[in-house]
């Protein structure tokens, strides 16, 4: 749920509550709930930016959006043939995705970074910052470090795929 969604969900409750309950409606829409989830949503905009550009630069990804052990996951995803097995090809994971958790008990925005390249799995890389800090640049930083290991294992292991199907 988007915070403007839920914000129109709310706004016809304030006409059929009264005065001193409408009151608690307001503090509800302005309270750090809300804050938060619109900073996950800037967020997500953000991360969402740069897994359009590796769309583009990667064949076959495609984005995705789901939930994880709480945290809202953003990412880029592909199954491609990679050899085969008694004439079956294998299918093999492409991945990058962005674990992203509002902390309100900690005030901390934390995200997790995971990939994936040909099924062999990378160490996760982690953004931790403040909530109230706006350091949009330290985000956009780390995003663009991890989009640019993620495109860089994928090209070399293709690379390095095709010469070995080429010596075999």
């Amino acid at each position: 749920m988007t915070a403007d969604s839920f914000r129109k969900l709310l706004k016809p409750l304030a006409t059929r509550i009264p005065a001193a309950r409408s009151e608690d409606l307001d503090a509800l829409l302005e309270s750090r709930a809300m804050k938060s989830i619109e900073l996950r949503e800037r967020t997500e905009k953000d991360v969402m930016d740069y897994l359009e550009g590796l769309r583009e630069a990667i064949p076959g990804l495609f984005i995705t959006h789901h939930l994880y052990g709480g945290d809202y996951v953003v990412g880029a995803r592909s199954l491609v043939p990679h050899g085969d097995w008694h004439g079956r090809p294998i299918m093999c994971l492409n991945r990058i995705d962005f674990a992203i958790h509002v902390d309100l008990d900690d005030e901390e925005l934390r995200i997790i970074c995971r990939s994936t390249v040909l099924n062999r799995d990378f160490d996760a890389l982690r953004f931790v910052a403040p909530i109230d800090a706006d350091d949009k640049q330290a985000l956009e930083d780390f995003v663009e470090q991890c989009c640019l290991h993620f495109a860089g294992r994928y090209f070399e292991r293709v690379k390095t795929d095709q010469q070995v199907r080429v010596v075999a």
